[in-house]
């Protein structure tokens, strides 16, 4: 083994490739094509050696640079009242750290153990010679950069940090240690040049170090007080810090070299049988023992993510960057460990052949699939003992509201429908319907005759019923209901399942035995419960209190699974027991409620619904409630299904099911009738459900005789959170053929299928007896210029504007518009949640449709003589003021 190492120092390695190439080199253009083809090679081995830590890193760029839901990660980062406070930025920091670390070290056994193995080869190159140590100083650097970046959305930041990164790289050349420049030139002294470098590297940390401290005084006073500032020092916290680490690596590779020449330089043991393990881990120490402990540190971290997710809260961005970070570090480690010889790759192939064969062989085994059964709710239900009841029977109690109304106004009768599209849609749907009923004293969930949802709007389903449960207090809902859905989706409900996908249920998927009930879909369940149960626990007590400030419970209060609203069985929010007869009846004021989902096995519709579903109107659905519920359902052969697989649900089960998103939930599998899949996969806006209650429900009231011509009207309520553009013709670019099939596929459910209904709904409500009222979510920019809200006391405007250009997806230069980038996920920061709060009072004033369904609603309890009933009944000030937004030129109102 030479004791050269070019490979330490990027000009030395320059050199040696420089002389490994043959070809002349006399002319000008001769030396660039050399420089070039040096170049080349330099890349590849860069790439090939750090292709997995790279790849990493792109995905948490994509992620946070160009999704919407990282830009919002990023605004709630440095918010004023973000959701965490300085122990955020900490972990994010420490993640940072991890990732960095994790693409530097290498264990230095396996190297010396692989040289060992091929002692005798001809013409082997020594793992250590081979392995790029001035590349594994640098690369390290990169997630610092990178974090760097990504917190700014300005034009030519990208370029801007990447100019920081060139100087830092300039600044540690001129200090790296000389002992990586072995030619020694004349009249130059070596050991002085060191000397001077020595002497320059400490002052370089002192200064790094001092600039350090004060950056981080000066962002603990600023956080959470300034928005762009804040991050500026933030991004040089972590310049400063990539410093100090590149001087670490420097220092422990210096030292790791010089082991290995001392180890090159001794005579060579004799050979025994066995290889002597504990000799080569002795002889590298040092590198032993930080490699070891490091490992365990990350494994310990994983161990508590694994046992104790469920009570721990991290925030997304750091989740991901350390479990990124330990598998590149595992990752790396099996790698270094097979490669030591022939054999181990040979065992390594062949258990892997194995497992394959295993898998594939063993439906008892492969991906665990019982692990994702939906499991059954332990809450009793009443329909275990009745039968469910049909649509007639909910249609005899809107015809009994219709006929004894005290009004001679037309009775409202509102079906609604809401759009997928995650926590925004949750938030949207949840929003509007609670002031809609806060605008009508309550009477407007008494007007709702079905509500069918999808995706993210069934889980603001869940808060919508969560508040009907609600005990009303007189004749008025207190205005602090309107801040529950705010209280509801300001929490994390993305974490778990990156901790899910990425590691307990990805590991549990190679496990061939339950080792835990627990998996991400039910812990977003618990999850989803526990915050909404908290949220209530919360309004409930400022109204008790009649506190106008707001209270905030702790996290990690106890509220048993009994006490939670979503937790009760599915049916219980729908039926009770009559006294009158030996049976059930449909609660009073209570919707009926169609939950939509998708069966992944043939792409079809599957309802979660307190009724039995007709094959005249719902013919295409799978009713999974009968399968689950009914004593006698039977198959299209005409088997009866066993009753064994009966089993109560809960509603936030329902809810669930109907937002399984790609990747971050797992399929539900439900015995023998399939996988089911978010329920934007069959139609993402909820309105073929609706149209189907719509035929069923106009034909028996257009055929009964008991109701009156003109007695009532029906309104399409459609709360759309989405893409509103309806431009067919616009520009569009070329896309790559290959790339072209993909989007199809994934836009048709939802751009496709969903903009389809959306304008049968639409031509449905050309009819005198219908009305298609479009609730839509404007991603247009307003700001807040109030100063009454206690938030706004605190932000202040010059943050909302800040904050705005975050949030900003796309500058329209014509229309002189902006819009904002609501994110597709299950994170909301308190500024996007602001936002739709706002554009939630847009259509107040700015939609008569609206309007007209409201005074509809109004006017069957309200006498003609009581003037100015909306003014009256106007929601609070929902932290803004109406009269102060400030929307640029031409703000587009959502269109019916």
């Amino acid at each position: 083994m030479s004791n050269g190492f070019p490979n330490a120092s990027f000009r030395q390695y320059w050199l040696y490739l420089y002389a490994e190439i043959k070809e002349e080199d006399d002319g000008f253009f001769r030396k660039i094509w050399k420089g070039l083809r040096i170049l080349g090679k330099l890349t590849s081995e860069v790439l090939w050696d750090a292709w997995l830590e790279l790849l990493f890193l792109a995905l948490f760029w994509l992620v946070i640079a160009k999704m919407g839901q990282g830009r919002d990660l990023i605004v709630s980062l440095f918010e004023p009242d973000g959701l965490y406070t300085e122990v955020r930025i900490f972990f994010t920091i420490v993640t940072v750290i991890f990732y960095s670390m994790s693409m530097w070290i290498i264990p230095a056994v396996f190297f010396q153990q692989k040289d060992d193995y091929a002692d005798n080869k001809p013409n082997y190159e020594s793992s250590f010679h081979k392995h790029l140590f001035f590349a594994h100083r640098i690369l390290p650097l990169i997630p610092f950069w990178l974090m760097s970046t990504v917190l700014f959305r300005q034009a030519y930041a990208d370029w801007i940090f990447a100019g920081f990164a060139l100087i830092e790289i300039v600044i540690l050349t001129l200090f790296k240690g000389s002992e990586y420049e072995p030619r020694k030139k004349e009249g130059r002294d070596l050991q002085a040049v060191e000397k001077k470098r020595r002497t320059g590297r400490k002052w370089l940390m002192i200064i790094v170090i001092v600039l350090l401290a004060v950056s981080l005084v000066w962002f603990a006073i600023i956080y959470q007080k300034k928005y762009t500032e804040a991050k500026r020092v933030f991004a040089l916290i972590l310049y400063l810090i990539s410093f100090l680490m590149y001087f670490f690596y420097n220092r422990k590779d210096s030292q790791l070299i010089a082991v290995v020449k001392e180890h090159a330089g001794q005579e060579p043991k004799p050979k025994t049988k066995r290889y002597n393990w504990w000799a080569t881990v002795k002889t590298y120490k040092a590198n032993s023992l930080f490699f070891a402990g490091y490992l365990i540190i990350q494994l310990a971290i994983v161990v508590y993510i694994f046992k104790w997710r469920p009570n721990i809260d991290f925030a997304p961005e750091s989740l991901l960057l350390f479990l990124f970070s330990f598998y590149v570090l595992i990752i790396d480690l099996f790698f270094y460990f097979i490669n030591v010889s022939n054999a181990r790759r040979f065992v390594a192939g062949f258990v892997f052949v194995i497992l394959v064969v295993l898998y594939n062989s063993s439906a008892g085994i492969n991906l665990n699939l019982r692990h994702y059964k939906l499991d059954p709710n332990p809450e009793s239900s009443l329909v275990n003992q009745y039968e469910r009841l049909d649509f007639q029977h909910r249609y005899e109690m809107l015809r009994d509201s219709i006929n004894n109304r005290d009004s001679i106004a037309p009775y409202p009768i509102i079906l609604v429908s809401g759009e997928g599209g995650g926590s925004r849609a949750g938030m949207w749907f949840s929003e509007n319907l609670i002031a809609f009923d806060y605008l009508t004293k309550g009477k407007f969930r008494d007007h709702i005759f079905s509500v069918s949802t999808v995706s993210g709007s069934s889980i603001g389903l869940g808060t919508v019923m969560a508040f009907w449960e609600q005990p009303m207090k007189g004749d008025s809902i207190d205005k602090r209901w309107l801040n529950l859905p705010a209280k509801v989706f300001c929490n994390n409900f993305v974490g778990s399942s990156i901790t899910g996908s990425l590691l307990t249920d990805l590991w549990k998927t190679f496990i061939p035995v339950d080792l835990s009930t627990h998996d991400r879909n039910n812990i977003l369940q618990d999850e989803e419960a526990f915050f909404t149960q908290k949220a209530l626990m919360e309004v409930t007590q400022e109204i008790s209190t009649g506190s106008d400030q707001e209270i905030k419970l702790p996290r990690n209060i106890q509220i048993p699974a009994n006490e939670r609203i979503l937790a009760h069985d599915f049916m219980s929010f729908f039926y009770e027991k009559d006294p009158y007869h030996n049976g059930i009846r449909f609660r009073a004021h209570m919707p009926l409620v169609f939950v939509n989902t998708c069966r992944s096995n043939d792409g079809r519709r599957g309802i979660f619904s307190p009724i039995r579903l007709s094959g005249d109107y719902f013919n295409d659905a799978v009713d999974i409630t009968a399968y689950l519920y009914d004593k006698d359902v039977y198959d299209e052969a005409g088997n009866k299904i066993p009753a064994f697989r009966k089993r109560n649900i809960s509603l936030g089960q329902a809810c669930n099911t109907s937002e399984l998103f790609p990747v971050f939930s797992a399929s539900a599998y439900i015995d023998s009738l399939g996988n089911f899949v978010d329920g934007g996969y069959h139609e993402n806006s909820g309105l073929k459900t609706t149209l189907d209650v719509y035929r069923k429900l106009s034909e028996q009231l257009a055929n009964d005789t008991k109701i009156k011509k003109g007695s009532y009207k029906i309104y399409i309520l459609y709360l759309k959170n989405g893409e509103t553009d309806r431009d067919l013709y616009k520009s569009q670019r070329a896309e790559p053929p290959l790339l072209s099939p993909v989007k199809a596929f994934f836009n048709q459910p939802f751009t496709g299928s969903a903009a389809y209904f959306e304008e049968k709904a639409r031509h449905i409500g050309l009819d005198s007896s219908v009305e298609f009222v479009n609730i839509a979510l404007s991603n247009r920019v307003a700001l807040d210029t109030s100063i009454t809200s206690q938030r706004s006391k605190k932000v202040g405007l010059e943050l909302e504007k800040e904050m705005l250009n975050d949030l900003v997806m796309e500058i329209d230069t014509s229309k002189k518009q902006m819009e904002l980038n609501f994110p597709l996920a299950r994170w909301l920061s308190h500024a996007v949640i602001r936002r739709i709060r706002m554009s939630a009072q847009i259509p107040l004033t700015n939609n008569p449709k609206l309007m007209q369904l409201l005074g509809a609603v109004n006017a069957i309890y309200i006498r003609k003589s009581q003037e100015n009933h909306f003014q009256e009944l106007q929601p609070m000030q929902i932290e803004i003021n109406s009269d102060t937004l400030l929307p640029l030129p031409d703000r587009a109102v959502p269109a019916n």
